[in-house]
Formats: structure tokens, C-alpha cells, sequence
């Protein structure tokens, strides 16, 4: 299954469907991955879980830089674009969201 860009009908991204073989194999494997993982201590966990979430945010922008081409949008006009929210009480009615 592949999913087109509406904008130049290249193919932006491409999915396989799993067989019976391939859930076997993923249960499989996520089981031996869990033995690893639970073997050491619940505060080395943490720590490693710690440092993967420093790393994600180190690192939070890349995505978007590598999409950023594709996409033809820059990221300075994203950053200036205000998103827009609707609340239960103004249904169709939108206004900024605030930033954090």
C-alpha cells in the first residue's frame, strides 16, 4: 500500500501488510527483547529510559528538517503560523491556540 502526495504524485511512503509468519516472528522477537529488557534493575530502566528522553529532545527538530524539502514548507513559516482550536461552547468559531 503506498500513499501519494496530492501535490506531485510521487509516492510518499509504502506499507507491506504482515503475513501469519511475520506476527510470529514480531511476538517472537518482542519476547526475547522483554527478557532483555526486564533482566536489569527497575532504577537502571529508568536511567536508560532517562537518556532516551533526553536524546528525543536533543534531537526533536531532525524530522522536520528532512521533511522540511519534501514538504516545500520552511520551518520559520510553521513557527509564525498561529494553530487555531475550537471549544465546545464556540463550535465553528476558531482562535489561537497559545504556545508553551
Amino acid at each position: 500500500m503506498e500513499k501519494i502526495s496530492p501535490i506531485d504524485g510521487n509516492a510518499m511512503a509504502s506499507v507491506r501488510t504482515a503475513t501469519a509468519y511475520d506476527y510470529e516472528q514480531t511476538v517472537e522477537r518482542t519476547q526475547q527483547a522483554y527478557s532483555i529488557w526486564k533482566s536489569p534493575p527497575a532504577p537502571v530502566r529508568g536511567e536508560t529510559i532517562c537518556q532516551l528522553g533526553k536524546a528525543l529532545r536533543e534531537y526533536k527538530s531532525e524530522p522536520g528538517k528532512i521533511d522540511r524539502a519534501k514538504l516545500a514548507v520552511s520551518l520559520e513559516s510553521l513557527r509564525d503560523q498561529s494553530p487555531m482550536e475550537t471549544t465546545g461552547s464556540e463550535q465553528g468559531v476558531a482562535r489561537p491556540a497559545k504556545f508553551h
